[in-house]
């Protein structure tokens, strides 16, 4: 199960390896990081980055993580959809994720959720 362990800031700490498979990138890629660029977001490159633009605001993942870091409680299996890429190559992936906070962490569970045709 891909998972990454994301501070309060939004930046990841820690990615499993099913993580960085998922995402095709290295560890050295994803460690310390924002979320949105580690996840392709087409918002995070955006004039201002990942987490300070209005497209931000409705983020579900990144609410989703603020939410747990400010309750405690945990997120689960909440389905998302992501716009990654570029503008003209946006393409759109759903996820569901699951989030809950472990020693001042939030532990990110991302699982690809399949869209019937």
């Amino acid at each position: 199960i891909p998972l990454l362990m994301v501070d309060n800031e939004g930046r990841v700490q820690r990615a499993n390896n099913a993580a960085l498979d998922m995402l095709g990138k290295e560890v050295e890629m994803v460690e310390g990081e924002l979320c949105g660029p580690v996840l392709d977001c087409a918002n995070a490159g955006l004039r201002g980055g990942c987490g300070k633009t209005v497209n931000c605001e409705p983020c579900a993942i990144r609410n989703a993580i603020l939410q747990t870091f400010k309750t405690g409680e945990a997120e689960k299996r909440k389905r998302v959809l992501l716009k990654v890429g570029a503008s003209l190559k946006l393409k759109k992936k759903y996820y569901y994720i699951s989030t809950e906070l472990v020693a001042g962490i939030v532990v990110l569970k991302i699982e690809k959720y399949k869209q019937k045709s």
